[in-house]
């Protein structure tokens, strides 16, 4: 695979040295790059400032905000086909929706927590008012992993319920995008 990446970025006619090559290839590589590269890196024997460099580089190439995503969903409409549905299971440290994204999409953004909800039924009820409302583009449920995360797999199987009934009832046009938000907690242990 390096061969091909040294060829793809090497013109027939190249009189330069590895070291004109090799920060493009580098750069070549960290767009390919997966997420537990800066996991690798940080474990890996190379030196403080290779890490650095690679941390650093990765996430100013990857580095997509919430609000770029969500603006995305709502505008874009994520290039799907009528009577879609985009479903997103997202992990984030983050605590909370940062409130001026509520504000700012209200009309296009329903957010429930899955702590506030009552029942299968209540849930199911939710989703099907999602699926019915022209407006509604996005609907995000918070669930936070240390105390609901017993409910993940039930979601993510009414959510799917839900949309294939709307589906066969052609109840709903447009495109939805379904976020299950999981909120993840960081483990900070005295001493480690």
């Amino acid at each position: 695979m390096l061969g091909l990446l040294v060829i793809q970025l090497c013109p027939e006619d190249f009189a330069g040295d590895a070291d004109t090559l090799l920060p493009e290839c580098k750069i070549k590589l960290m767009e390919m790059a997966t997420q537990d590269i800066i996991i690798l890196a940080q474990n890996s024997t190379i030196t403080p400032d290779e890490k650095e460099w690679i941390i650093h580089t990765y996430t100013k190439i990857h580095s997509v905000t919430f609000k770029q995503r969500l603006e995305k969903y709502i505008k874009a409409k994520n290039g799907l086909e009528e009577n879609q549905t985009k479903k997103v299971l997202m992990f984030t440290y983050s605590q909370r929706l940062e409130s001026e994204l509520k504000d700012q999409y209200q009309n296009e953004v329903v957010h429930k927590s899955i702590s506030t909800v009552k029942s299968e039924l209540d849930t199911t009820k939710q989703i099907q008012k999602f699926y019915e409302s022209g407006d509604e583009l996005v609907l995000i449920f918070d669930l936070h992993y240390a105390s609901d995360s017993q409910h993940l797999s039930f979601l993510k199987f009414l959510v799917d319920k839900v949309e294939k009934e709307a589906s066969a009832s052609l109840k709903w046009g447009g495109t939805k995008t379904i976020i299950i938000m999981v909120h993840l907690q960081r483990n900070f242990n005295e001493g480690s």
